[in-house]
């Protein structure tokens, strides 16, 4: 029984390896060895070419990435305080927290859209849907 199971288990073995190594692409070795690392790349001090601005959902903050870099270049609090940069801390920003319901200190931020003059987008403001709370005081 016991040099059935060792049979048994070394099949076993045996057929993950083929299994494993015929998941393998065929082209392989061109992602390894092509320069896409080297079109990503941005040099310190250089600005990427684009930016992508990616709603936190309930984190309630907002990140910044560049593009092509990938590099994440800021999380900014919108709906949730940050001690680090003291929003949500101070008697000026703690107000901003405040809904008709009182003082809730975290949202659900989605649906983030850049500001556009004459259907162009110009970089100006970026706007960011809570989609938890009340409506802020302000906004009604």
């Amino acid at each position: 029984m016991k040099k059935y199971k060792q049979i048994t288990v070394a099949v076993f073995a045996f057929s993950l390896l083929l299994g494993f190594s015929a998941c393998k692409p065929k082209n392989a070795g061109s992602a390894v060895s092509s320069d896409a690392a080297a079109k990503a790349y941005v040099a310190p001090g250089k600005y990427d070419e684009f930016y992508n601005f990616v709603s936190g959902g309930f984190s309630g903050q907002m990140s910044v990435y560049g593009l092509p870099s990938g590099r994440l270049l800021r999380v900014i609090p919108v709906f949730s305080v940050d001690p680090e940069k003291g929003w949500g801390y101070s008697e000026e920003t703690k107000p901003m927290l405040n809904t008709s319901h009182g003082f809730v200190p975290w949202d659900d931020l989605h649906h983030v859209q850049l500001s556009k003059t004459n259907g162009e987008y110009d970089g100006k403001w970026v706007f960011g849907n809570a989609n938890n709370t009340p409506v802020l005081p302000g906004l009604t």
